[in-house]
C-alpha cells in the first residue's frame, strides 16, 4: 500500500474512534420490518455496506449519491434477494440515466413479495413492499462531487398499506489514485412495523430518522483499474432519541483476474454481524453473490447481475 494511501487514511481511523468514543449505550429498538439490503447491491451487502465511499457500480447512490459521477463500472444492476427472515422475494433494478464527471443521475424500482411476518402466539401476517429511488450528483471540482437521493416505500400488511419515504445527501471526495472518501446524511420519514401486543396492527413509527456515516476506500494497486485487494471502512451514527452507532469494514481480495472474495463485519449498539461473498467477473458481465447469516439482522441471501453500458 503505497505512502499516500497510508496518509490519507489517518484522519478516518480517527474521526471512526471519535465516532464510538462518544457513543453511548442504548436500549434495544423495536423489530421494524425492513428488508436488508435495500438496493445495494450483493458486492456492497457482502462488505457490510461500509462502501459509501466506493463508487464501483451504480448501485453506491444508496449508501453516498455523490459518488455516481466517479463510477468505475457504469452499469444496469438486476438483483434477487431471498429475507430468510420473512421468505419474502426481492426484485431490484438500478439504472444509470445520466454518466458523467459533471453531471449524473440514476433512478431504481423495487418489489417484494411473497412475504409473512410471524409474530410469536399470532397468525402469519403476508407482507409486499415497492418503490422508487431517484438520485443525482454534480462535481464541484474534479476530484470532488455532491449528490442528492430521495425515495419511498410502500407496504401492504394484510389489507393495510403504509407509505415512508426518506432522503439523503452525500459529499465523495477523491484526492488521488487509490484513496477516497464519502460522507452522507440520510434521514427517514418513519418506520412501519407489526405489533402482536395489546394494540395489535400495524404501527407507524411518526419520528424522523436521522444519521450521518462518514467511510474511506483504499485499493492496490493504487492505479489499477482492476484493483486485487480493496478495503473500505465507515462509521455510521443515529439520532436523535434513542443514540445508536456502528461501524463497519469490508475486504476484498483476487486471488486470480476474474473471482473476488469478500467479508464483511459490523459491530454497533445493537448488533454484531458478518457477511460474506463471491464475484465473478467476465466483462461486460459481473455477477455478485452475498449471504447474510447472523440472527442479530435480517437474514438473507441474494445475486446481483451487473451488465456495462
Amino acid at each position: 500500500m503505497n505512502v499516500n494511501c497510508t496518509r490519507h487514511i489517518a484522519p478516518l481511523c480517527i474521526l471512526c474512534v471519535v465516532f464510538v468514543w462518544t457513543a453511548p449505550l442504548a436500549a434495544q429498538v423495536p423489530f421494524a420490518y425492513t428488508n436488508r439490503p435495500q438496493g445495494n447491491g450483493m458486492r456492497n451487502a457482502a462488505l457490510a455496506d461500509a462502501t459509501g465511499s466506493d463508487p464501483s457500480d451504480v448501485t453506491g447512490m444508496y449508501l453516498n449519491p455523490g459518488c455516481i459521477n466517479f463510477l468505475l463500472n457504469p452499469s444496469v444492476v438486476l438483483t434477487h434477494v431471498v429475507d430468510r427472515t420473512t421468505s419474502a422475494q426481492i426484485e431490484h433494478v438500478v439504472l444509470p440515466l445520466l454518466h458523467g464527471r459533471s453531471f449524473a443521475m440514476a433512478v431504481a424500482g423495487m418489489y417484494s413479495h411473497g412475504g409473512e411476518l410471524r409474530p410469536e402466539g399470532d397468525l402469519a401476517v403476508a407482507v409486499k413492499e415497492y418503490g422508487v429511488d431517484i438520485a443525482t450528483s454534480m462535481a464541484l471540482t474534479p476530484t470532488l462531487s455532491v449528490g442528492a437521493f430521495a425515495g419511498g416505500r410502500q407496504v401492504q400488511f394484510a389489507s393495510t398499506t403504509k407509505t415512508n419515504g426518506w432522503g439523503q445527501v452525500g459529499m465523495f471526495y477523491y484526492p488521488s489514485p487509490g484513496i477516497s472518501y464519502g460522507w452522507a446524511y440520510r434521514v427517514s420519514s418513519g418506520v412501519s412495523y407489526w405489533s402482536a401486543n395489546a394494540q395489535r396492527g400495524v404501527i407507524n413509527e411518526p419520528t424522523l430518522s436521522q444519521n450521518l456515516e462518514i467511510s474511506a476506500t483504499m485499493t492496490y494497486p493504487s492505479r489499477s483499474s482492476a484493483p486485487i485487494v480493496t478495503l473500505s471502512l465507515a462509521s455510521e451514527k443515529y439520532f436523535p432519541g434513542v443514540s445508536l452507532f456502528s461501524t463497519k469494514g469490508g475486504l476484498e481480495v483476487y486471488p486470480v483476474s476474474f473471482i473476488a472474495l469478500r467479508v464483511g463485519f459490523k459491530a454497533g449498539t445493537v448488533e454484531r454481524i458478518a457477511r460474506y461473498g463471491v464475484g465473478l467477473r467476465f466483462d461486460p458481465v459481473r455477477l455478485d453473490l452475498a449471504v447474510g447469516a447472523s440472527r442479530s439482522e435480517d437474514r438473507f441471501a441474494g445475486i446481483s447481475l451487473s451488465v456495462s453500458l
